[in-house]
């Protein structure tokens, strides 16, 4: 399983992923799932599935992508030709039995943009369902443009539906005395308070679930105008 979070303010966005991978009847194995886009300002993460054929990875696909097609001048651009490389490289019915996710967010000059690629229709409450045989693409913050700053997450979303919120109203709290605020905190703080966060998680999973499905180490990427 997976936590990817995406935080996007005005003035900054950064984005956290774990690195633990769940496959069927195997061990659980430990892979990056947050890569930064060298020559744009944004980076692309996945959730889900991660077998979306029967020779290659959802992270080997997006890796090769990514190093080919170092031309590309927009998130936009990226996305979108990143969608259709997807569905080239499907199996319809693996598609159809697993909902897979992937977000692109960066800066696209002085705006935020996160463009959200999924085979998935429908959710209900943290659970996905209904799954299509290709792949979509959406940009969502411009949705959202007047109520920065904003939260996107997929995965497992049992903790940011149940706790995540709560963490940044504890870290708000503490802040108060020392005339910090959430949006004016440095970029290393902001870095270390969501590690913070996602760590909290993973230790809770350790101690308390049966399954182990968020895992350290966590990886962060932090992208300004």
């Amino acid at each position: 399983m997976t936590l990817l979070i995406n935080e996007i303010y005005s003035n900054r966005i950064i984005c956290a992923a774990d690195r633990q991978i769940t496959f069927k009847n195997k061990k659980p194995e430990k892979h990056k799932k947050l890569f930064d886009i060298p020559y744009l300002n944004g980076c692309v993460s996945y959730f889900g599935s991660c077998r979306l054929n029967n020779s290659r990875l959802l992270w080997e696909i997006i890796i090769d992508f990514k190093r080919k097609n170092n031309s590309i001048t927009s998130l936009k651009e990226f996305a979108e030709k990143l969608c259709s490389e997807l569905n080239l490289h499907s199996c319809k019915s693996l598609l159809q039995k697993n909902g897979t996710g992937v977000h692109v967010c960066g800066f696209n000059k002085h705006i935020p943009e996160f463009w959200f690629i999924r085979n998935i229709k429908h959710m209900n409450g943290w659970t996905y369902y209904g799954f299509d045989t290709r792949f979509r693409i959406s940009e969502e913050v411009s949705k959202y443009q007047h109520q920065l700053p904003i939260l996107f997450s997929n995965g497992d979303l049992r903790p940011c539906i149940t706790g995540w919120n709560d963490f940044s109203q504890f870290a708000s709290s503490m802040l108060k005395s020392t005339g910090k605020t959430l949006t004016n905190i440095t970029d290393n703080e902001l870095n270390i308070l969501v590690k913070w966060k996602m760590q909290a998680i993973s230790n809770f999973y350790s101690a308390m679930m049966a399954k182990k499905l968020i895992s350290s180490p966590i990886d962060t990427q932090l992208y300004k105008p």
